[in-house]
């Protein structure tokens, strides 16, 4: 009976690094592999325990440098027409051990591009939102990408992270509309805010510019029903916020530009769920980039 490859390299790998040695686990606390010769129940673990398994044949391909170990070896094997001890009917021929070294050859490359998918795969599911800070903060530039708001951050992480790891091709809504957020997030925090800020101060109890949705009612400033749409519409018409806002140094034109043209991009994810990634991509060049529409809401980085 031919003997099987498992049991064939674990004779291979004892016969190079010597005989009486074993290859256990604790299964008090799974420490291992370790070495371990002659008698195991002598041989306490580190956790105090003296219960020790064998490695199994799965264990002992995956969680030892037998792969590297023994292709770094088989050339010598080939010198040894019979190793002894390692040899049986069936695999004692320098043919034979010829096929075994392209068997194992052709095994650790396999081995390893299985291993190493399985790597990527693995690290690309556990991968958090916030991971894609840097790739987000080097796609923006760091000075402007600092400033942003932590909100605004956090909805470009977001995106970042709805964009990655969808996986079907009419799945981009999410990050589309995300990232829209987060631009909208950081109009308000810059622009809408402030200028609210000054006319409650001046003691403005009431503000619906020319019949728009109202920016304050009774004293009180309002948030429900407001889109980017409108926001765009008071920034474009409104002789007041555009004052205020030029004269906090912003250009209202290009800013009044950039709302209403994200609002439009968002429209379709808004309504539709299903959307391929060119809806994603559109959103991400006019959001993700140095000179983009966050720029004109940080001025002072950008002219930097």
């Amino acid at each position: 009976m031919a003997i099987r490859r498992e049991e064939l390299f674990r004779k291979l790998y004892y016969h190079l690094n010597g005989e009486g040695f074993g290859l256990y686990k604790c299964t008090n606390c799974g420490s291992g592999p370790v070495h371990i010769k002659g008698d195991v129940s002598s041989e306490p673990c580190d956790c105090g325990a003296i219960v020790w398994r064998p490695l199994t044949e799965k264990e002992f391909v995956f969680e030892t440098d037998l792969l590297d170990y023994l292709t770094s070896r088989s050339d010598d094997l080939l010198a040894f027409e019979e190793p002894r001890g390692i040899a049986s009917a069936e695999t004692k021929t320098l043919q034979e051990l010829r096929e075994l070294k392209r068997d194992l050859d052709d095994f650790q490359d396999s081995m390893k591009a299985g291993q190493m998918e399985v790597l990527l795969r693995i690290g690309h599911s556990n991968r958090s939102a916030a991971a894609y800070d840097p790739s987000i903060a080097e796609r923006l530039g760091g000075p402007l990408y600092s400033q942003l708001h932590a909100r605004t951050q956090r909805a470009l992480q977001l995106a970042e992270y709805h964009y990655d790891k969808n996986q079907e091709s009419d799945g981009f809504a999410p990050s589309a509309i995300t990232m829209a957020q987060g631009y909208e997030n950081e109009l308000n925090v810059q622009i809408i805010g402030p200028f609210v800020v000054d006319l409650l101060a001046a003691g403005t109890e009431t503000y619906e510019a020319q019949g728009k949705a109202p920016l304050i009612r009774n004293g009180k400033p309002l948030k429900s029903g407001f889109t980017l749409g409108n926001l765009a519409r008071y920034l474009k018409e409104d002789p007041v916020m555009r004052s205020n806002v030029s004269a906090r140094g912003f250009d209202v034109e290009a800013i009044s530009k950039d709302a209403a043209l994200i609002g439009t991009l968002r429209n379709k994810p808004a309504h539709d769920f299903s959307c391929d990634r060119t809806v994603a991509d559109d959103m991400r060049r006019k959001i993700l980039c140095p000179d983009g529409v966050l720029s004109h809401l940080h001025p002072t980085v950008a002219n930097a």
